[in-house]
């Protein structure tokens, strides 16, 4: 029994530890994503109309009350001549020509053997699937602003190393100048260490380009038109690295999960509706008011009242409900296999995300040893540029060395952290 226990216990646990906040910054830019989104607008209307269709529902237990008021001319009309006499007769109308009619009418379904609980149960689960809707276009719009704000911190390192590489080449420029003028270095290494610098404030432009694309899709889903980034730190953390676990969690707050089995629900539902048209239905109805027609002065308006109560029975239409019983079930196979579906394309998906987060991390752990040796190395390079014991070439390859190896550290700290974005959103965990 303990055992049985410990696994919801353990689960609960799981979830409990992902539950994680992003830092201030980016928070603030998913709040303004969802007050601006037309589409998250859109979601929270409909599920505003999915809340008055089920109080629309709700209804069918209120007794219905109309107020009715008729009139109508007939000719000819029942007319009967009764002796009164030897040469005398009486006319009797039995019903008048100007009918007047003016009641309050109640109708109310007193049982109707589960009809009106399964639509409300319907519209209660559709009112949900609504909000399982709007929680996952969340979930994916804060998944997007994610992606696009590390995106900007990328590229604004990027940048920075790319100036810093500048720096150099234009420090070495400035020493060859020097060193051409004294005629202790030919005018083609000026040259070529002109075209490297070209090359690279070009590169630093294309970065910049980029990161001007990154605020234009920052500003299409935040409205947010001057942002820019002051936490420049890939600080977004997914602690779980257990498949299982993650795919396990997934089925509990994933919006997507939720919204598929809710929608197995609703067929249910449907399935209960129809058997249910099988069964009878009773209900009362009264009215009460007054008209004309009475005898024996049918002109008279009388006060007049009805009660009674009635049963229906469903008996021509049962080919009908059996038919959309079988595909009612059909329906429900169908949701279940998208369910089983579903659980397949997100577990693959997590492996993936897993087996690319797993990559990253080990990747980073080499990359402390390669800086370290690049930066020691562009030292020395350099140092022996100034002493005149290496060529321009030693001192560019050592710079671009070390380039390349933070661009790459940055690359990985980068793909970390879209590994552990596409690892919340998949486990459905609530970030934002």
């Amino acid at each position: 029994m303990k055992k049985i226990l410990l696994i919801p216990v353990t689960l609960l646990l799981v979830i409990a530890s992902q539950a994680q906040q992003v830092n201030g910054e980016l928070k603030t830019l998913i709040e303004k994503s969802f007050s601006y989104s037309p589409q998250i607008q859109e979601s929270e209307e409909m599920m505003n109309a999915a809340e008055l269709r089920t109080g629309l529902v709700k209804t069918g237990y209120v007794p219905t009350l109309n107020a009715n008021a008729t009139y109508s001319y007939m000719a000819p009309v029942a007319v009967a001549q009764i002796p009164t006499g030897p040469s005398s007769f009486q006319e009797i109308r039995f019903q008048p020509n100007n009918n007047y009619n003016a009641n309050l009418s109640l109708s109310y379904t007193v049982y109707d053997f589960g009809r009106m609980q399964a639509n409300v149960r319907k519209s209660k689960q559709e009112l949900a699937l609504s909000g399982d809707n709007l929680g996952a276009q969340q979930t994916l719009l804060a998944a997007q602003i994610s992606q696009y704000y590390y995106g900007i911190i990328y590229l604004q390192k990027s940048v920075e190393i790319e100036d810093s590489l500048i720096s150099v080449l234009s420090e070495n420029r400035r020493m060859t100048e020097s060193k051409v003028n004294n005629g202790d270095a030919l005018k083609l290494d000026l040259l070529s260490i002109q075209s490297s610098l070209d090359m690279e404030i070009m590169r630093r432009e294309e970065i910049k380009t980029s990161l001007q694309k990154q605020l234009i899709f920052i500003e299409f889903l935040t409205g947010v038109s001057d942002f820019s980034v002051q936490n420049k730190v890939f600080d977004f953390n997914y602690n779980n690295r257990e498949v299982t676990n993650i795919v396990e969690v997934a089925k509990k707050q994933n919006f997507d999960f939720m919204a598929a089995n809710r929608r197995l629900e609703i067929s249910k539902s449907d399935l209960r509706f129809n058997r249910s048209q099988f069964l009878p239905f009773l209900n009362v109805n009264a009215a009460t008011g007054y008209k004309n027609g009475y005898m024996p002065d049918v002109n008279q308006l009388r006060f007049n009242y009805m009660a009674g109560a009635g049963i229906s029975i469903p008996i021509l239409d049962a080919v009908k409900t059996t038919q959309q019983i079988k595909i009612t079930k059909s329906v429900i196979k169908q949701q279940e296999w998208r369910i089983q579906n579903l659980e397949n394309s997100i577990s693959r998906d997590i492996k993936l995300a897993m087996a690319d987060v797993n990559l990253q991390q080990e990747k980073l752990g080499l990359m402390e040893g390669q800086l370290q040796s690049a930066t020691e190395a562009l030292r020395i390079a350099n140092t022996r540029f100034k002493n005149g014991t290496s060529t321009y070439l030693e001192l560019i390859n050592a710079a671009y060395n070390l380039q390349k190896v933070q661009l790459q550290k940055v690359q990985i700290e980068y793909n970390l952290c879209l590994g552990n974005i596409e690892l919340a959103r998949l486990s459905g965990t609530k970030f934002y």
